[in-house]
């Protein structure tokens, strides 16, 4: 008995630590987000790939080019929050302590 009353102590201890640095709320959390925003993000292309229709035109206007090029970005905007890391690397280009070029 007195060897359990050591030993339960120090395992609730570590696995409090263990909870501690090893979320997985935090995870669970992102990735239900991001089912979300993928799963938005299909429906409006759906929608609109259903409006363009069928037929031999080309895109004279330019809207479905616009379209995928605003779907791409959003569905690197969702990943990137999902991943928890920056990987758009044009937002902070000039990462160092030096002034930009041409600055005196």
């Amino acid at each position: 008995m007195r060897v359990l009353a050591i030993i339960l102590p120090a395992f609730g201890t570590a696995v409090a630590a263990f909870n501690s640095f090893y979320n997985p709320r935090d995870e669970w959390n992102k990735a239900s987000n991001a089912v979300a925003g993928l799963s938005q993000l299909h429906g409006e292309m759906a929608i609109d790939i259903w409006a363009v229709g069928c037929g031999d035109e080309t895109d004279k206007s330019g809207k479905l080019t616009a379209k995928v090029a605003d779907w791409t970005k959003r569905y690197n905007d969702i990943v990137t929050v999902a991943s928890g890391s920056i990987t758009n690397k044009s937002t902070n280009t000039n990462q160092s302590n030096q002034p930009p070029a041409g600055t005196p």
